[in-house]
C-alpha cells in the first residue's frame, strides 16, 4: 500500500478517532486499536519485500542468516511494544505504558544473547592471537 493510502487511513481514523471520544469516549480505545491494527496489517506486504531483498545480500555476502532472523525479531518486537505502550498511553495509563517498554528491553536482551555470545566467542579467538 502506497504512503498516501496509508496516511489517509490514519488521519482518517485520527479525525474519527477525535468525533468518537466526544460521544462515546469508552470506544475510543478499541476503535483506535483495530485502526491501528489495520495499519500494521497494511504495512506487512511492505515489510516481507524488505526482509526478502535482506535475505538475498545476507546470503550473498556469506553472513549467517540467524543473524538476519535475530534482528527481524528485534525490529518486530521493538515496533510491537511501541504499539502497546501508545495504546497503553492513548488509555491513560502511563505507568503500564512504561512497563510495556521495560518488558520491551527485556525482550529484545533475550533475542539478543545468541548475538552477543557470538561476538564474545570472536572476542575471545582474538585474545588468544594477541
Amino acid at each position: 500500500m502506497t504512503v498516501v493510502k496509508l496516511l489517509g487511513i490514519a488521519l482518517l481514523a485520527c479525525v474519527a478517532a477525535v468525533i468518537l471520544r466526544a460521544y462515546k469516549q469508552e470506544l475510543v480505545v478499541p476503535f483506535v486499536v483495530a485502526a491501528g491494527g489495520v495499519l500494521l496489517l497494511s504495512a506487512l506486504e511492505t515489510l516481507t519485500g524488505i526482509f526478502s531483498t535482506l535475505r538475498t545480500a545476507f546470503e550473498r555476502y556469506g553472513i549467517d542468516v540467524r543473524y538476519m532472523g535475530v534482528a527481524i525479531k528485534v525490529i518486530g518486537i521493538a515496533y510491537l511494544i511501541q504499539f502497546a505502550s501508545n495504546i497503553c498511553k492513548d488509555a491513560g495509563e502511563s505507568a503500564l505504558s512504561g512497563k510495556v517498554e521495560l518488558v520491551g528491553r527485556v525482550l529484545i536482551l533475550s533475542v539478543s544473547v545468541p548475538v552477543i555470545l557470538d561476538i564474545l566467542d570472536i572476542l575471545s579467538r582474538f585474545a588468544t592471537y594477541i
